[in-house]
């Protein structure tokens, strides 16, 4: 990596240096310095303690919001006034685990600290559904009571044999993944495109993801994702969905939007379709809400209208 959060490189006035095997530079009381742990600095405009003038990145170790640690200065001159300490964007390499290594490791990105727990069970989660597929030949179906109960098994069977085993395995969560899973496959068996990509929400929120990594790739700046990022949003399906939702009402029918009728269902896909929008402005924002709205189906029914 070239340059790990993309933001310019910060600079503080120096308020003083000690001369010690620690020296201690202090900046003015203005503003916190803003550095971290590890940052790399250099100086200019350092009158007596002028070995410092444009000398190679140092490393630092933060003291607290205006201090930090230099290093050995005993055989430096002695520090008079002034002075310019600036940040220095230095190399970084990040090595990743092999996805043998990943599976078996509890190394996440946390999307929502209020699931804070929620990522270690979808990480067996989403292992159970590639076992449930490999032993039944299918993903569980839609507010199948009966594969739900399958798939928990698998899930809690998966659980304890993992290196990378979830303290607690909420039911209602497992039982959901497995009533929603289909809402990716339905629209990945008919057109033949890559798993969560079709469900217009889960596409945006990752694609932007998918996008923001590969300009990291390429040009080496900003931190890339280690290793697992898990999202759920299970707050979206009705309160009521116990009852609402049903095997029958989560039925393919053999259109565009069968993912999202085999997690909300057809009447809920109904509903949306009749809506009537109006949206203001169709430029960048507006022209991208758009497509969204026509591959949601959105105001798309007899009685829609945008």
């Amino acid at each position: 990596m070239n340059d790990v959060d993309g933001e310019e490189p910060i600079s503080n006035m120096v308020a003083s240096i000690t001369k010690d095997k620690e020296g201690v530079v202090t900046c003015l009381y203005e503003a916190h310095h803003g550095y971290e742990d590890g940052d790399h600095i250099t100086f200019t405009e350092i009158q007596g303690m002028t070995e410092l003038n444009g000398c190679k990145p140092i490393k630092i170790k933060v003291l607290g919001p205006y201090t930090f640690s230099i290093g050995d200065t005993t055989k430096f001159s002695n520090y008079e006034q002034g002075g310019v300490v600036s940040q220095v964007k230095t190399h970084k390499t990040i090595h990743f685990k092999s996805i043998k290594a990943a599976m078996n490791a509890n190394e996440f990105l946390m999307t929502d600290f209020a699931k804070f727990d929620r990522p270690d069970q979808l990480h067996i989660g989403f292992q159970a559904l590639y076992e449930f597929q490999k032993q039944k030949g299918q993903l569980p179906r839609s507010r199948c009571k009966a594969d739900a109960d399958e798939f928990l098994k698998v899930v809690k069977a998966l659980n304890e044999k993992s290196p990378a085993k979830a303290d607690e395995l909420d039911e209602n969560v497992m039982r959901e993944m497995a009533y929603t899973c289909r809402g990716e496959r339905e629209c990945n068996e008919r057109d033949g495109l890559p798993l969560p990509w079709r469900l217009v929400s889960t596409g945006s929120h990752y694609g932007r993801g998918g996008s923001s990594g590969g300009h990291e790739a390429c040009f080496g700046k900003f931190h890339p994702v280690c290793q697992y990022i898990y999202f759920d949003a299970l707050e979206c399906l009705p309160e009521d969905k116990d009852t609402s939702l049903t095997e029958e009402n989560c039925q393919p029918t053999n259109s565009r939007y069968d993912g999202q009728v085999a997690i909300f269902g057809s009447d809920f896909q109904e509903k949306m379709g009749n809506l009537k929008y109006f949206l203001v402005g169709a430029g960048a924002i507006g022209c991208e809400m758009l497509k969204n709205w026509a591959l949601m189906g959105l105001s798309a029914g007899e009685n829609g209208h945008i």
